[in-house]
């Protein structure tokens, strides 16, 4: 895939710029969602179902009303692709989401409305039964090189010419990042696929306690000092509108799962921040 983006450098006329663009490419894992009757393997990678827990597992809640499972991804599935070397080599992270999709990511009040769980020892785990909000899904995975999106902080250090930057966004679409004829972008790490705008500037501010669903956050006194940190955080999931698995983000959207990237070298999950955006 790099080889594919470098010649797309070159059939795009930026030459000179080729390193810079390239040293911002990030490998990720796409997945591919298939569903499956019956129940998987216990510890198996999935979308949807129910998760695999160990015993003193809680289901977790928010607002007194149970979040919904979306996923469960197997860490030394993942191990096999280098790009997840940053993850933890063992065990089950699990994704979680308000069932009623009340939350969006703007506002620092969304904290607990979404949760990222390792559960570490997959010796004696048991399946939570009574939770799936969605069919299971085995994920068929396959390694992914991405570029920075356009509207990204990633992006915007290239600072690349008016010119430069329509040979960017042909050059971006025509890699076929962004999946047509109903294909999904199920994406574990890489550069996110945004749907619309930038979201780790957002990501940056609300976690700082900054509300981003007007201008007012971004307009604070405090986003000048803060913004230069945007771009610690990095992809860790990214969950596409998926009609054969039975996802639906808003108006055919995406949900995100960001990290800052000392907290996912420290496996701090419980770190991660949501973000789902929709047309």
């Amino acid at each position: 895939m790099i080889a594919r983006i470098r010649s797309a450098l070159i059939d795009h006329g930026l030459v000179e710029r080729a390193g810079d663009i390239l040293a911002l490419a990030r490998d990720g894992v796409r997945l591919e969602a298939h569903p499956v009757d019956g129940d998987l393997a216990t510890d198996a990678s999935k979308l949807g179902g129910e998760p695999d827990v160990s015993a003193d597992f809680v289901w977790p809640t928010w607002k007194n009303a149970q979040l919904a499972f979306l996923a469960q991804l197997n860490l030394a599935e993942l191990r096999a692709f280098s790009e997840c070397g940053i993850l933890p080599p063992a065990g089950l992270l699990q994704f979680f989401y308000d069932a009623e999709q009340r939350t969006w990511g703007f506002d620092p009040k969304d904290r607990g409305s979404f949760l990222v769980r390792w559960e570490q020892n997959i010796d004696g785990l048991h399946r939570a039964r009574g939770g799936a909000a969605n069919p299971a899904c085995r994920v068929q995975m396959r390694s992914e090189s991405t570029i920075p999106a356009f509207e990204s902080s990633d992006y915007a250090l290239l600072a690349l010419s008016p010119a430069e930057g329509d040979a960017y966004r042909s050059l971006w679409e025509g890699l076929g990042l962004e999946p047509t004829d109903g294909g999904t972008a199920h994406q574990v790490l890489g550069h996110a696929i945004p749907v619309q705008g930038d979201m780790q500037v957002e990501c940056q501010l609300v976690t700082n306690g900054l509300y981003c669903g007007d201008p007012s956050g971004y307009g604070d006194p405090r986003a000048a000092a803060l913004r230069p940190g945007a771009r610690d955080w990095r992809l860790l999931f990214q969950l596409d509108s998926d009609e054969g698995a039975g996802l639906m983000w808003g108006d055919v959207g995406r949900l995100y799962f960001w990290m800052r990237e000392q907290d996912l070298s420290d496996g701090r999950f419980d770190r991660a921040w949501m973000q789902l955006q929709c047309a």
